[in-house]
């Protein structure tokens, strides 16, 4: 029984809500564990911008001009047809281009980025699990040392540990993505700037 109740009793300290956790650390005055891998969060934060931003112009060039051109040139060839439409409605039909591909770039963008950052990703959760957990890390690298002599990892093996659980990862990407890009396409499009 006093096996069971002490089972209970870590599963309530470690099932409980962010605020209770924050609460919890600032009483053990442990709060530089709620900044464990900030660090390596920027470091990580810097390739991701800078990919997103570079594929984001490169998509914006090659894709979604050459959509905007191919209507504009459509547009001027049955101006003749299309007598009846508003001068308003034509002035917003040429200043937006396609909608599903700024939002199919957008996400296909953020996917390319994370995925090509996703090892400092894993690097920076794996610091943070051992400084919250209060696991010795320098444990942990021993520990990997007597796993190395036992099993040689080639880089393709480390890179596929990398790697690990990015399909998951994926899972909620897309659709973060998806409402990230909706979200700037409307910004972009119908707020006054």
């Amino acid at each position: 029984m006093a096996l069971n109740h002490e089972n209970l009793k870590n599963k309530k300290l470690y099932k409980r809500g962010v605020f209770l956790f924050i609460y919890d650390q600032l009483l053990k005055r442990k709060i530089r564990n709620l900044y464990a891998g900030y660090s390596l969060c920027l470091l990580n934060f810097i390739p991701y911008l800078t990919i997103t931003i570079k594929l984001n112009e490169l998509f914006t060039k090659y894709f979604t001009e050459i959509n905007f051109d191919k209507k504009n040139y459509n547009f001027q060839n049955d101006k003749k047809n299309n007598i009846t439409l508003n001068e308003e409605y034509k002035e917003l039909f040429k200043k937006n281009p396609n909608f599903f591909s700024y939002i199919v770039l957008g996400v296909l963008t953020g996917y390319i980025a994370q995925f090509a950052t996703y090892p400092l990703e894993t690097l920076r959760r794996k610091y943070q699990y051992r400084v919250m957990y209060e696991q010795n890390f320098l444990k942990f690298i021993i520990h990997n040392n007597k796993l190395n002599n036992i099993k040689p990892k080639t880089f393709v093996n480390k890179m596929k540990n990398m790697y690990k659980g990015f399909t998951v990862h994926s899972l909620k990407l897309i659709p973060e993505y998806l409402i990230f890009s909706c979200f700037f396409y409307y910004v972009k499009n119908n707020m006054p700037i």
